[in-house]
Order: C-alpha cells, then sequence, then structure tokens
C-alpha cells in the first residue's frame, strides 16, 4: 500500500503545480515552449495558453520570449519563475516528507508488510525498494556498504555501485563484483544468486579503482525483480570530511529515490583548506566565508541544505536527509549538537547522526526525535 496524492496552489482556481513546474523545467533544459511542450505530450497552443493564463493570476510574466531569425529565437524563464520553481521544489520535497510520515504513523502495518528492512534502518525510513545515493564526504563508502550488508543481512539482494569511482571493494564489503557493459552486467544479475548478498557492478578497473557505471543500467536494474536495493557512491571527496561540489557534481542517478548528504563530523573546527576539506573554494562561496576561515556549524550546516551543496541535482520525487557521520563517542555526540541546530533552523526536517565502526552502522542519535 502506498500514498498517492496531487497538491497544487490555488487562488479562486489552480495557479501552479506539478504541470507548469514540468513545462517550465522543459523551456529551461530546450530554450524552447514548443520543444518543453513536446516533451510533455502537449500542445504548443495549449502550452502558451497555459503560461498566459497563469502569469495573469500570479501577477508576472512567466516566460520571456525573444525572437531570432534565421535560426530561430529562444524562450526563457524570467527571474521570478524561477523563484516560483525553486519554493515549489522546496514545498513539495517537505510535503511528501510529511504526508509519508503521517502515513507510516497511522499505517504502519500496511506499509512495510513483506518488507525486508532491518529495524535497525527504522531512523532512515526506506521502502521496500530504494535507489539511494550518497553524496557529500564524511566516510560515504564505508557508510554505503555497512548499509548494503545491514539490508542483506535481512534476506534482500542489494547492489552497490558508482557514478564517480571508487576503490575497488575488499571480501569484507562484498560478496561478489560484476563488471561489463550495461546489457550484459543485467544478464548477469538475472542469472546468478543475489539473495543475501551485497553485490558491486561496475563497467571496469583502472588505477585500483572500479569505474562508474552507466544510467543505462541502473534505471533497468531498478525495475528487476531480483534486485531488492541500489546503493551508489554519486560523489567524491578525496576522503576528506566535508565538500562543496564543482559544476559537474554531483552525478546522481535521475531515478534515485533517497539522497543522503554527508559530511564528517572531524570536519568541525578544521580550517577551510585543502588539507581538511575537498574543494574548499567551492565551499567558501556556498557558505558565504573565506579559505582558511574556520569551519563551523553553520559552515557545515549552510553547505548541506544549499542546492548549490547537499541538495544540489536532487531529482524530482527523491527524499533528502542530511547525515553527521563519524559521531564515535559522547563527546563528538555533544560536538555535533550545533550543526543538527542549524540544520533544523535551515529547514532540514530530519538529521541523522551516525558512526560507522569495523563495518557496522550505529544511529547514534535521530534528531528530531521519535
Amino acid at each position: 500500500m502506498e500514498i498517492k496524492y496531487k497538491i497544487w496552489l490555488d487562488d479562486e482556481g489552480k495557479v501552479f503545480g506539478e504541470g507548469p513546474y514540468q513545462l517550465l523545467c522543459g523551456v529551461l533544459k530546450h530554450g524552447s515552449l514548443s520543444k518543453a511542450a513536446r516533451d510533455l505530450n502537449m500542445s504548443y497552443s495549449r502550452a502558451h495558453g497555459l503560461m498566459k493564463k497563469l502569469s495573469r493570476k500570479l501577477g508576472f510574466p512567466l516566460l520571456d520570449s525573444h525572437p531570432g531569425g534565421f535560426g530561430g529565437g529562444e524562450t526563457i524563464v524570467t527571474s521570478e519563475a524561477k523563484d516560483l520553481m525553486r519554493r515549489y521544489k522546496f514545498f513539495m520535497d517537505d510535503s511528501k516528507f510529511n504526508l509519508e510520515q503521517a502515513f507510516d504513523k497511522h499505517f504502519p502495518q500496511q506499509l512495510f508488510a513483506a518488507s525486508s528492512i532491518p529495524a535497525s534502518l527504522s531512523d532512515f525510513a526506506f521502502g521496500k525498494s530504494e535507489l539511494i545515493a550518497l553524496v557529500g564526504g564524511g566516510g560515504k563508502t564505508s557508510l554505503m556498504y555497512a548499509l548494503a550488508r545491514q539490508f542483506a543481512s535481512f534476506g534482500a539482494s542489494v547492489l552497490v555501485t558508482t557514478t564517480t569511482r571508487i576503490f575497488i571493494p575488499q571480501p569484507k564489503q562484498t560478496e561478489q563484483i560484476l563488471i561489463a557493459g550495461c546489457d550484459d552486467l543485467l544478464d548477469m544479475i538475472t542469472h546468478i544468486k543475489l539473495t543475501g548478498k551485497v553485490t558491486a557492478v561496475g563497467s571496469g578497473f583502472e588505477n585500483d579503482k572500479m569505474l562508474p557505471i552507466e544510467q543505462c543500467f541502473l534505471t533497468a536494474a531498478a525495475d528487476l525483480p531480483q534486485v531488492d536495493y541500489i546503493i551508489v557512491e554519486a560523489d567524491g571527496a578525496a576522503k576528506l570530511p566535508f565538500k562543496a561540489p564543482a559544476l559537474h557534481e554531483p552525478v546522481i542517478p535521475t531515478n534515485a529515490t533517497y539522497v543522503l548528504s554527508v559530511a564528517g563530523l572531524d570536519a568541525l573546527g578544521a580550517p577551510l583548506d585543502k588539507e581538511h576539506c575537498h574543494r574548499p573554494e567551492k565551499i567558501a562561496v556556498v557558505a558565504g566565508i573565506k579559505e582558511n576561515d574556520i569551519v563551523d556549524a553553520s559552515v557545515i550546516a549552510n553547505v548541506l541544505v544549499s542546492p548549490y551543496g547537499g541538495r544540489k541535482n536532487i531529482p524530482d520525487g527523491a527524499r533528502w536527509l542530511p547525515v553527521i557521520n563519524k559521531v564515535d563517542d559522547h563527546h563528538a555526540l555533544i560536538n555535533a549538537q550545533p550543526i543538527v541546530d542549524h540544520l533544523l533552523l535551515d529547514g532540514a526536517k530530519q538529521v541523522l547522526l551516525t558512526s560507522v565502526k569495523d563495518g557496522e552502522l550505529k544511529v547514534i542519535s535521530r534528531c528530531p526525535k521519535k
């Protein structure tokens, strides 16, 4: 059983919702209203009329068209419309989270009946099958394998992979490794035992690292009945605890259902430099500080919640969760609390404080508490 719903903004009639949002996303992508409409199987005249109607109701133009010569013109999304899209996206993310939390509370026995979710992962609110992407720094790889092993310990079939590069998995991390192209990989996983195992998949090896998987595999594998969970390391941090993404990062699968934005507690109190942080120049821009300044709780929180930081490139519909990792003792828990306070003030609905030791994941604290 699952919850279905529709939400739109209304003022004596619909003024904005998922349809107009997707249409504007298409204009941002193509620079053309006609191409955006075609993506949604909508006629140009209907799309044009809808944009004019909603612009009148909202009191500002959604689009600005620039006629061209032989090569054609261009249609752009106005700054007011971009701000509306940003607010709508965050509002829908929060609404989805709150509705699913309420559904979980009132219909718990139906929600996960016949699920293989370990009780130790209940704080993450994972569903019966997820494509989980990990971004940021602070021990993502260890966290990925620890999550995978807990799922597998309850009989689930789990694939772990990367859209960047990761070191070749060790025997204690995975039971089997499959390396091939998209079609061959799909054939392999339909002919081998996956149940109760952690299986690493990649497109090749280079310099002791496993090369990234293709989106075509992730799209197809997520629909296979043999696969229960896919966990993807979608960002690189050069083994450093804290980062902000470059222009090409993170590489989150388009069909990801859950995104964990991770920071290591060992970044707290460190100087913002290349020895302690990955891409410190990017962190400085996102957090509004200078390189070599001290990384305090507000800096970590600001980067994690920013659409240019920990919330960058999250697919529509994917759930987002900030995770502070390496909270390994009581003293660390006390130090982590100011980060949690800032994250909750900045709009996070939930924060997890975790520790991974000897390959075992422990949720040290969930904020807010259940």
